[in-house]
């Protein structure tokens, strides 16, 4: 009698056991696959943002090649995303003659309620 309860107690225990097991293997299961798709959202993300550089670097490297470098503002849209260029005068200060004119050139890109702003300061002759 004795024999025959333990077989019952082992089956029932091996029961419970392959019920954690699997409980365990699932909870496995959910981690890695929130795991694997933050990993591609953050691709997706870093996509985009490059995406939002290269227009951005495009932009600045129009300024002198095929639009003058000179202050003011102008935009538009390239590639779904929506740009700003803004050229200023850079200050400088107001001892002697200047050779060199400086300008401050800040290009922002946005598009998916993302932004980025690249800007450099770029010389010209100065006006004689």
């Amino acid at each position: 009698m004795r024999n025959r309860r333990q077989g019952r107690d082992r089956a029932g225990f091996s029961l419970i056991e392959a019920i954690v097991a699997f409980a365990a293997l699932a909870l496995v299961g959910v981690v890695a696959f929130e795991l694997l798709a933050g990993a591609a959202r953050g691709t997706s993300a870093a996509e985009r943002r490059q995406a939002l550089l290269t227009i951005a670097e495009a932009r600045l490297a129009e300024i002198g090649a095929t639009r003058p470098l000179a202050p003011g503002s102008d935009d538009g849209v390239s590639d779904g995303a929506s740009w700003r260029r803004d050229i200023r005068l850079h200050a400088q200060g107001s001892g002697g003659a200047r050779l060199l004119q400086l300008y401050d050139i800040a290009v922002t890109v946005g598009a998916d309620n993302r932004s980025v702003t690249l800007s450099r300061l770029d010389a010209a002759p100065a006006a004689p």
